[in-house]
């Protein structure tokens, strides 16, 4: 019975790194020069030697272990697009940042998590992993994302991702820095940060949030979403002109917005008032329920918000200390600094956010525009400057 029960485990290859190369291929670089085989194997790295290793072909690993022995930071790279079957948990030990995909489009791993349905393991531990691999699954899969530490998740264009099931995150920070058609549950205790790369706007599938989202890009999600009563979003004004989380479908409002606002603005007028985009709601309806509490960071001091008595959608902050307010639409998204309270009639409050939201909106049309303009009738001179 002992030697049936053995020959169903998976056999483990740990790497050395000893070979000439950093080929998975090549036997010298496995403890006792095994070569990991194409059937199902549990693949561990120790040590420091030879951190940059590549695989070829297709694998089917049951695990994919860093070991608390590993002292250096690996670098899985990929050859000609090789598949990994993944069938157990990704585990990072060593306290390391751990990368598996590489650093550019050649270097890509597939990790394929099958069409059955299941919860595996990403556990970073108190290290990172940087999963810079494609993901494909199936709706039923769910990768739950553990460790106090950090997990970088996601490829960028021209890459996309396949991941179709839900990314669990329970414990410590993810930086989502791709497109991802899968879902995402961030629950009480974890920090998520939509920090897509420069320039680019990319799409989630949904959004639970009961844990802590940091939106520091811009990010559209495509599915029905809940902002629930323990969670807390946050924003900053660095980039104000556009709107940074676009819901395409209906989303419910609940827990607690916090912007934080990088600059002052003792300039804001009621006629050219500062707005930042932060909402964009586009569901049937667009939205359901009331954040609970709204906050702001603003010229050294934070800021606190109240409903306006004549409209609940409208929040309105206390007096900053140049004198300014901010005012906050649910209805819109928007986000105000305007002058301070006693120059503006409460009541007429939510019709200047919707003229002051129409404003921008042209305003954003007349740049886009003039750009457009700019670059048809200054590239022949450029061309003459060449």
């Amino acid at each position: 019975m002992l030697c049936s029960a053995a020959v169903g485990y998976a056999a483990p290859y740990t790497w050395t790194g000893a070979g000439t190369n950093g080929l998975w291929t090549n036997g010298a670089n496995w403890t006792g020069g095994g070569l990991p085989t194409s059937g199902t194997n549990g693949v561990f790295y120790s040590g420091s030697t030879r951190l940059s290793g590549t695989v070829g072909g297709t694998y089917t690993l049951d695990k994919l272990q860093f070991n608390s022995t590993a002292t250096g930071s690996f670098v899985i790279n990929g050859l000609n697009g090789p598949t990994i079957n993944m069938q157990g948990d990704i585990v990072n030990q060593s306290g390391q940042r751990q990368t598996i995909g590489g650093f550019a489009n050649k270097d890509r791993v597939n990790i394929n998590y099958g069409t059955a349905s299941g919860t595996r393991l990403i556990d970073v531990g108190t290290g990172t992993i940087a999963l810079n691999a494609i993901i494909a699954s199936s709706h039923g899969t769910t990768i739950e994302k553990k460790g106090t530490g950090t997990l970088d998740f996601g490829v960028a264009l021209p890459n996309a991702q396949a991941f179709t099931g839900t990314l669990a995150l329970t414990e410590g920070t993810t930086n989502l820095i791709a497109a991802l058609p899968g879902s995402i549950a961030a629950s009480n205790g974890t920090i998520l940060n939509l920090n897509p790369t420069a320039g680019s706007n990319f799409t989630v599938g949904s959004l639970t949030n009961s844990g802590t989202t940091v939106v520091i890009g811009t990010t559209s999600v495509s599915g029905r979403s809940a902002l629930a009563s323990n969670g807390t979003v946050k924003f900053s004004t660095a980039n104000d002109d556009v709107s940074r989380l676009t819901f395409l479908a209906t989303v419910d409002l609940g827990g607690a917005l916090f912007v934080d606002v990088t600059q002052t603005y003792p300039d804001a007028t009621l006629e050219a008032p500062q707005l930042f985009d932060l909402f964009t709601f586009a569901g049937d309806p667009p939205t359901n329920g009331s954040f609970s509490t709204v906050t702001a960071a603003y010229g050294g001091q934070t800021l606190s918000f109240a409903t306006d008595p004549m409209d609940s959608s409208i929040w309105i902050s206390t007096t900053a200390p140049d004198g300014r307010y901010m005012v906050f639409s649910q209805t819109t998204g928007d986000l105000v600094v305007v002058p301070e309270p006693s120059t503006v009639v409460f009541a007429g409050i939510g019709g200047a956010l919707a003229g002051w939201h129409l404003m921008k909106q042209r305003r954003a049309r007349q740049r886009s525009r003039r750009a457009a303009i700019d670059s048809v009738t200054l590239a022949p001179l450029a061309g003459v400057r060449g």
